[in-house]
């Protein structure tokens, strides 16, 4: 602040003395500069010029007489009407309410047109970074003119969006209640609704959430993310031909090389190995398979104590942001078992056990070996995405009770 000021005290005084000079060094060129003078020289240089010309014969000496004293007569004039040179001799009065107004207008017009916050050091009040508009004072504003005329379905559903980016899950889902009847037309927001309660509801979809996305395929069938939550429905019940069905249907909605293709194919090999593997019921009658060496002892009950923390230059950037905590099997995709945090709470342990799992048929206990991702959620969803920051680090084997973790990295 105080940096502030000085730098900009010194930027006033500039100014002041450049619109000052010339009041404060102009009495030598006023005192110098004299128009009777400069008339009385170009006269000379006019009788210079006759003398010249009749030399060269070009005049009679009568001509040259009379045009010499018409010459004289001009110069007697001029010299009695010239008028003195005027200068200000109170300069000081038109200066001191220049130096008196020029800084009081730059405050104004700073206070009005600039950001003041930026140099108080109240992050909440000033801009966001690159310029843009505090999103919290934007969303602020949308929910007092949707309170002033409720009438607005689509501003209901961008309210509902824009809370949903921010984590605040409860408001989101009483922002799409609030858009009426119009809701039960647009399956992309009866979807959104859907994903906003589960959110709400720690991931789980049954219920209110399932009846929403049935809802949703039926104004839609191919919703992209109706199919996606429908299938994350039908696995969680174990209907795995139905899930593979949704995700299958939902592949070609989405840009090949996408993130949510990544998902969904890792989704649909996940899904259709359960549906493989589900079969036998004795545990001594299954077939061995490629995973045996990294399953642990289906009745062992684990639970890993993670303690993660967050290098210190990103603290801040993680402020009111999510954390997801997930863990996976060496080599795929789909998660075993996810928490969600508020990442204000870092530096924190965090325990995963199989209350955190995805699927009951596959726990975490069931995996000797994992991979574990901390990630701060720049987007306030599960899905990676570009600046999210993030950690990871790799269980052994299932003796392993207790890791350390650093979010320490950045997604490109």
């Amino acid at each position: 602040m105080t940096t502030f000021i000085i730098a900009a005290a010194l930027i006033a005084l500039f100014a002041l003395a450049l619109i000052a000079r010339p009041f404060i060094f102009s009495r030598k060129q006023h005192d110098e500069v004299s128009m009777a003078r400069l008339n009385a020289r170009i006269l000379r240089d006019e009788i210079a010029t006759l003398e010249r010309e009749r030399d060269r014969g070009a005049l009679t000496a009568a001509e040259f007489d009379a045009a010499r004293e018409d010459i004289h007569r001009r110069l007697l004039e001029e010299g009695d009407t010239a008028a003195p040179v005027q200068r200000a001799s109170r300069p000081w009065l038109t200066l001191g309410p220049v130096a008196l107004m020029l800084p009081l207008l730059a405050v104004v017009l700073y206070l009005q047109l600039g950001t003041p916050a930026a140099v108080t050091g109240n992050p909440h009040a000033a801009a966001a970074p690159n310029g843009m508009p505090d999103i919290n004072k934007m969303v602020e504003s949308l929910a007092a003119k949707l309170e002033a005329n409720p009438d607005n379905p689509t501003g209901w559903a961008m309210l509902g969006r824009s809370y949903k980016v921010m984590n605040r899950f409860a408001d989101a889902a009483a922002a799409f209640e609030r858009i009426g009847p119009a809701l039960e037309q647009n399956a992309d927001w009866l979807a959104e609704y859907a994903d906003v309660l589960a959110m709400n509801a720690g991931g789980k979809l049954e219920g209110k959430p399932e009846a929403l996305v049935k809802q949703a395929l039926q104004v839609d069938p191919n919703n992209q993310l109706a199919l996606m939550l429908a299938g994350s429905g039908a696995a969680g019940r174990h209907d795995y031909a139905a899930a593979v069905g949704y995700f299958e249907r939902a592949l070609p909605q989405v840009a090949p090389e996408s993130e949510d293709a990544r998902f969904l194919k890792d989704a649909i090999a996940q899904v259709k190995g359960q549906m493989g593997g589900a079969a036998p019921t004795a545990p001594a009658a299954a077939e061995p398979t490629a995973k045996a060496p990294e399953q642990a002892p289906a009745a062992s009950q684990r639970s890993l104590a993670l303690a993660i923390g967050i290098a210190p230059a990103m603290k801040a950037e993680a402020s009111g942001k999510t954390l997801f905590v997930i863990a996976r099997a060496p080599g795929e995709r789909m998660p075993l078992a996810v928490v969600r945090r508020s990442a204000d709470t870092l530096p924190a342990t965090i325990t995963l056990d199989d209350s955190a799992s995805l699927n009951a048929q596959r726990p975490l206990s069931s995996v000797a070996k994992l991979e574990i991702e901390a990630r701060i959620s720049a987007s306030g969803v599960a899905q990676a995405a570009s600046g999210d920051l993030y950690g990871t680090a790799n269980v052994a084997d299932a003796s392993v009770s207790a890791l350390a973790l650093q979010i320490d990295q950045r997604r490109p």
